[in-house]
């Protein structure tokens, strides 16, 4: 063991230096001024929402330093904070050779101060004592260097300020450089730092008028500057000079003179709004804008204490706002009159204020003194009111963070569901006066819910708006309580009708003052009435009004006074209720006063009905009242008035034809005066769905299918049929969701049928009148039967039993359900639940009686069908798959290229949608018939197609610079007898087609084919045929637009109708605001192909020169529900070429179900090797599609005798090897589904192979795979054809249709210039046209009408031999 040895020594590290210490200097404006000043000195500042004092005097910050300013118009400059300070942030690292600059531009600069320090500063001895260290810093502001020296020890971030003046003039360069070596160990820890530079402005500049506040805290309290918020009373205001802001006290009269102080009451802050000259109206209004005096019964009524709901007091009113945004005095001034429940009137002088709260009526109104003595009522409907308010306000218990208030009449919500106003108190800092204002907009609605219109003469300027009125209509109230004084005398008084009273009763009448007098009456005798003391100011004909224990006059407040005629003023008030402030402010509750002595009758059992056809029954009860009872029904939709039905006699009623929408429904129940007696409120709703479209109706084999276009989910389709076309006799036969139906009808039966929609208890209309006809075919199974009976009476006898035995075969036996290991007494067995043939094979049924392992078979007559388990692996070439047996799940990733693509939604499916390049894409006119030449002028060529190219100055251009290749398909022609053509033309007899193209659709789609269109003098359709796939063969008429063109100038049939689409919307380009889009939309037919057409159909009646215009053409797919076309596109979104796609990117994730179909799978691009193992089906492939070439299997058993014969020894091997196979080789001189490479062929014919790199000598025969080869030497690879060419008006024209090949071709139209080149395996249609009058290039000119052309056609490889020497 060693021993231990010597002294330890601890290491000793030395003190910290200092630590550096950063102040924020804040000076921010707090208000216009002149303000009072902080609420509570420091305990009104808060730093981030914390106070800086609080409540019991301690700080929660200390080093904060506050100045302010009140905004006074002399005011002195805040010591400390005088000057304006930018600190450039920098916070950089500063070493030895690399220097950190900075340059300042401006010219305002005064001095500058420079941010820097060290990350730490210490170094650490051998011992491992840490001490103190020194480094060396130069600052250079131009040319004048400062040496700057940091010594110390610093664990830390240590940073200095250094303030510079005598600063060079701008643009100058700072320059901070190192001048201590770099640190090159971890014990000397030195590195210095660049934190920021602040460029100093000294100002001296006091802000009069304006609130400063300047604010000095310490930076170590926070990681960001603070939010800053202040406690302020506000600006001082004119206040009246006898008014105590502070105690809220009036002392004495007002003498009208102010004085400035602080106040939170609303009417001198609106006073002060009005007329200030700096930020308020007082330059417009002038010290007399405001009616003060009107305010300050305001003031007061502010200043009344109330229960602030917490058991404490508080005056009603007050206002602490910060108005921060310049707004519309007239918002401003609504919003502090909101406060004090006002709205601010304009009495022709000043603004004054009318308010919201009880006061003497100013002027009675009675049957008397109104027009035709009528007064008409009209009530808010108890839906429409609301029942809770959320009120939002700055709560001053909480940092004036908003908060909300929420104030519920639960009763009402009970009855008639919530309905929820939220509003915004302005002003507000106290969630008393919010609850007060939320209850006051529910006591409102709920208690003054009836509006009086009158009409009266000169009496109507007795009062504006705002003024409480009085209304006394004896109709309403059921007995006479107003009318007008017939004389005086003393204390009786002559009425101008009689009264009745009971208790104490009261007459009305306006004194000499216009103020209301109420007397006591002693007794009645008729229409004399005596009072307990004489009615001063009373005079003849004077009005007045009757109140009684039973009765009294209603109260309304003035909303309008409106002048309609020279003397006549129509009146609309609303009604008031004095009690409301009471129950408002003081919670008090009060029973309504009767206005009438009628008894109400009252509305039950009110209901909606909403009727299967769309139409709406009201119905309900009426029990008790007096009179005759009339109702009025208002309907509302969607929030606005849509329907009136006044004074109706029964509460019964019936509306038919609403639009689809959501209503409400207000009953009011009246007397015959139009007193409203009782009111009921109810919604409903109208979704009535629309009228079916797109209905077809197919004949089956004993049933018809009858098919329209889906509508939602939520529609269902009632069908009707009748055997005869009369709706009358129809009966509902279904209702489905769904888009088609087959009705089960039996053989060669005719039905009618009648569609319309359903949407719950809502039906829409049919989808026509009269009855579209189906008619079923034969029944095939009967048909069958029949002849089968026939044929077989004798069979079974004479030729069954006699001759199967001798053939050695047996009868197929029919079953419904096969157990395949059970024998049926018959080795073949027909299975009507599959559709298939089973043999037994001794042990069990196979399906077509083969079971293909291991077996090779050399025949084109397979029986029944294949499946996947039984098809060997590279065995079925692509000449073995029939059109459409190949689908989307069946085709391996990575093998579908663009132009195999069926395209889809998103986009236009047409490749030449703007006709550029003199149209091409698109085929040119084809006529009807020979007859419409007789119409045509002498010498005329017929339709002319003239190119209407991009031009910005010509009329009738394109004008699109983003399209300059556009054109516009433009047609043109001159004919003879116009006005007889078009009345020939009506009849369909004659048309023309402007231009055609065809189309791919994917079978069952839905498509809209859509152009721009103009006509002159003409008339026409979009239309889409079906044709076969082939395109050579037309099928049927699919759909079309509808018919458009320059209408005023054409021949129409009764009833037809014809869109606006004049040839003049284009003179000026393409204006899709005014240019007509023709639009057909259709369902894509069953051969996938269709030809999309402008065909011309009306001709013009006014002129023989006419033409039509074609631009912007779109074809799409859409969803079945989309009627209208979508914004064109030039290009479709979906369309994908083959050079755009990436290898391996499409696989089956990317291809949906059925997404490829045979139209889009190029003859020879499926081969074996794409086929995945078990992927194709027996029901994928065709009858008789699969020959023995398509096969390899190896041996064969059990093979029907109608498969045909085998020969044994014709081909020895499985695989032939060899370098020369010749017809000895083969039996049958062919060589069937193979692939040969590297070898010479001669003398035989290859069929549905590949030969790649091979030498071909003399070939003479067919090839129906690919050939890819270098060199064709000898042989006779060409095509010769000839064609018969039809001669149309002056031209010659014909279709040549050139089938797929092998080989690249390159055909020549003998004699003529005209040549064109086919690609390997690609299909072509050339339309040969000539204008000249025997062309060179044709002979045989015969009859005139025809002659014929020759074409060739040469192989072509694209390996090139031929180069320039």
């Amino acid at each position: 063991m060693g021993k231990g040895g010597g002294g330890g020594h601890t290491p000793v590290e030395a003190k910290e230096t200092s630590r550096s210490k950063q102040l924020v200097k804040i000076v921010e404006v707090i208000s216009e001024g002149e303000v009072e000043g902080l609420a509570d000195g420091m305990k009104s500042v808060y730093l981030d929402n914390t106070p800086v004092q609080n409540k019991d005097g301690s700080y929660n910050f200390n080093n904060v330093q506050l100045e302010g300013r009140v905004g006074s118009q002399v005011q002195d400059v805040i010591a400390g904070f005088n000057t304006s300070e930018k600190e450039v942030s920098v916070g950089t690292q500063v070493r030895k050779n690399l220097p950190i600059t900075r340059t300042v531009t401006d010219n305002k600069v005064s001095r500058l101060r420079l941010t820097i320090g060290v990350q730490s500063l210490f170094s650490q001895n051998e011992n491992g004592d840490t001490n103190g260290t020194t480094v060396e810093l130069v600052i250079t502001i131009g040319s004048q260097s400062y040496p700057v020296s940091i010594s110390g020890k610093y664990s830390s971030q240590y940073l200095q300020q250094h303030t510079f003046d005598n600063l060079p003039p701008v643009p100058f360069t700072v320059k901070v450089e190192r001048a201590t070596e770099d640190s090159k160990s971890q014990r000397l820890q030195n590195n210095t730092v660049w934190s920021s530079y602040t460029e100093i402005i000294d100002t001296e500049f006091t802000y009069p008028n304006t609130a400063l506040i300047g604010v000095k805290f310490d930076s170590e309290y926070f990681s960001n500057i603070p939010a800053r918020t202040y406690d302020l009373l506000g600006l001082r205001v004119k206040v009246p000079s006898n008014y105590d802001t502070r105690t809220r006290k009036y002392t004495g009269m007002w003498d009208g003179t102010f004085k400035t102080d602080w106040t939170d009451n609303p009417a001198w802050i609106l006073y002060d709004v009005v007329t200030s000259k700096r930020y308020g109206l007082g330059n417009r209004l002038g010290e007399f804008g405001a009616d003060k005096w009107a305010l300050y019964q305001v003031s007061q009524y502010c200043d009344q204490l109330v229960p602030d709901g917490f058991g404490g007091q508080e005056p009603r009113f007050t206002c602490n706002a910060w108005l921060t945004e310049q707004r519309s005095a007239y918002d401003v001034i609504n919003d502090i009159c909101s406060i004090f429940r006002a709205m601010p009137v304009w009495n022709g002088q000043q603004l004054t204020v009318v308010m919201d709260r009880p006061s003497d009526p100013v002027w009675t109104y009675t049957n008397a003194n109104v027009e035709k003595g009528e007064f008409n009522y009209t009530f808010s409907a108890k839906k429409a009111r609301h029942n809770a308010i959320q009120v939002e306000y700055a709560d001053k218990d909480n940092g004036y963070e908003k908060a909300i208030e929420y104030v519920s009449d639960d009763e009402s919500i009970r009855r008639n569901g919530l309905n929820v106003k939220k509003i915004t108190a302005f002003g507000c800092t106290s969630r008393g006066q919010a609850h007060r204002t939320g209850l006051w907009l529910l006591q409102t609605e709920k208690l003054e819910t009836k509006t009086v219109t009158f009409t009266v003469g000169a009496e109507g300027l007795m009062h504006v708006p705002g003024d409480i009125i009085k209304v006394a209509d004896t109709y309403y109230a059921g007995t006479n309580v107003g009318g007008r004084v017939l004389s005086v005398n003393g204390k009786k008084v002559t009425l101008d009708r009689e009264i009745s009273v009971n208790g104490n009763s009261y007459f009305s009448y306006i004194n000499a003052q216009a103020k209301h007098q109420d007397i006591k009456i002693i007794s009645v005798n008729g229409v004399e009435v005596t009072l307990d003391q004489e009615p001063t100011g009373l005079e003849a004909y004077g009005v007045w009004s009757l109140s009684t224990q039973q009765v009294t006059s209603q109260l309304f407040k003035a909303l309008s006074v409106k002048e309609e005629t020279k003397g006549k003023y129509t009146i609309t008030a609303l009604q008031h209720e004095p009690q409301k402030e009471a129950i408002v402010d003081n919670g008090a509750k009060f029973e309504p006063k009767a206005t009438s002595i009628l008894a109400v009758p009252q509305v039950s059992n009110i209901g909606v009905t909403v009727n299967p056809d769309g139409s709406i029954s009201f119905a309900g009860d009426v029990t008790g009242g007096n009179g005759v009872i009339k109702y009025d029904f208002r309907i509302y939709k969607d929030g606005a008035l849509y329907d009136i039905r006044l004074g109706q006699t029964s509460p019964n009623l019936n509306l038919d034809g609403l639009e689809n929408g959501e209503y409400t429904v207000v009953i009011l129940v009246k007397n015959e005066r139009g007193q409203v007696l009782s009111e009921r409120t109810q919604t409903f709703v109208i979704d009535k769905p629309p009228a079916p479209t797109g209905v077809r109706v197919t004949g089956g084999l004993g049933n018809i299918t009858i098919e329209w276009d889906w509508v939602n989910d939520a529609t269902a389709t009632e069908i009707f049929v009748s055997e005869t076309d009369d709706i009358r006799t129809a009966t509902r036969l279904t209702k489905v969701t769904a888009r088609m139906y087959t009705h089960e009808v039996g053989a060669k039966k005719v039905r009618y049928y009648w569609l319309r929609h359903t949407r719950g208890v809502n039906v829409g209309p049919f989808s026509q009148q009269s009855g579209l006809r189906g008619e079923s075919s034969v029944d095939i199974d009967a048909e069958l039967e029949v002849l089968n009976k026939k044929l077989s009476q004798n069979i079974v006898d004479e030729v069954i039993d006699t001759a199967l035995p001798a053939r050695n075969l047996d009868l197929i036996k029919t079953v419904n359900g096969l157990n395949t290991g059970e024998y049926q007494g018959h080795k073949q067995v027909y299975n009507t639940a599959d559709g298939k043939l089973y043999t037994w094979n001794g042990s069990k049924y196979l399906e077509n009686g083969i079971d293909a392992s291991g077996i090779r078979i050399k025949t084109t007559q397979l029986v029944g069908t294949l499946q996947a388990d039984q098809i060997g692996a590279n065995t079925v070439g692509a000449g073995a798959l029939q059109a459409g047996a190949v689908r989307a799940e069946h085709i391996a990733a990575t093998q579908i290229t663009g132009e195999k693509l069926a395209l889809g939604l998103g986009g236009n499916l047409l490749k030449n949608p703007i006709f550029a390049n003199n149209s091409q894409g698109w085929h040119g006119f084809v006529w009807y018939n020979k007859s419409i030449e007789k119409y045509w002028t002498a010498g005329s060529v017929g339709v002319q197609r003239i190119r209407r190219q991009y031009s910005e100055s010509q009329p009738y251009r394109p004008k699109d610079s983003t399209h300059k290749d556009e054109e516009f398909n433009f047609a043109a022609w001159s004919v003879n007898g116009f006005s007889q053509l078009a009345v020939d033309s009506k009849s369909n007899k004659y048309w023309i087609d402007n231009a055609r193209v065809f189309a791919n659709v994917i079978a069952g789609k839905t498509y809209i084919f859509s152009a721009y269109v103009g006509c002159y003098h003409c008339a026409g359709y979009l239309i889409a045929d079906e044709y076969s796939a082939d395109s050579e063969n037309y099928i049927r008429w699919i759909a079309d637009s509808g018919l458009f063109g320059e209408k005023n100038n054409i021949l129409l049939n009764d009833g037809e109708q014809c869109a606006d689409a004049s040839s003049s919307h284009f003179e000026h380009g393409l204006d899709t605001n005014t240019v007509h889009r023709a639009f057909v939309k259709f369902t894509a037919p069953k051969s996938g192909l269709v030809c999309l057409y402008f065909r011309i159909a009306r001709f013009g009646y006014k002129q023989a020169y006419q033409d039509c215009y074609m631009a912007r053409a779109m074809l799409e797919e859409v969803n079945p529900s989309q009627n209208t076309p979508s914004p064109w596109r030039e290009t479709s979104i979906t369309s994908i070429d083959g050079g755009s796609i990436v290898t391996n990117s499409i696989t089956t994730r990317q291809l949906g179900a059925d997404s490829v179909t045979a139209n889009n799978i190029a003859v020879g691009a499926v081969a074996a090797k794409h086929i995945a193992v078990g992927s194709i089906g027996a029901e994928h492939i065709a009858t008789r599609s699969l020959t023995s070439d398509k096969l390899n299997v190896s041996s064969l058993s059990a093979i029907s005798s109608d498969i045909g014969r085998i020969n044994a020894g014709d081909i020895t091997g499985v695989n032939i090897h060899g370098n020369n196979i010749n017809g000895n080789n083969i039996s049958g001189g062919s060589i069937n589904g193979t692939t040969i490479t590297g070898t010479t062929i001669s003398g035989t014919d290859i069929n549905g192979g590949t030969i790649r790199g091979a030498r071909l000598e003399g070939v003479t025969g067919k090839f129906t795979g690919t050939l890819e080869v270098n060199q064709l030497v000898g042989g006779n690879l060409c095509e010769v054809a000839i064609i018969t060419v039809y001669r149309t008006l002056d031209f010659y024209q014909v279709w040549i249709n050139i089938a797929p090949s092998p080989v690249k071709r390159i055909f020549f139209i003998v004699n003529s210039h005209k040549t064109f080149t086919v690609e390997a395996n690609q299909s072509h249609r050339f339309l040969y046209t000539n204008h000249d009058e025997k062309p060179p290039e044709l002979f045989e000119f015969g009859d005139g009408r025809t002659a014929k052309l020759c074409i060739t056609a040469y192989a072509v490889s694209n390996t090139r031999t031929i180069t320039q020497g």
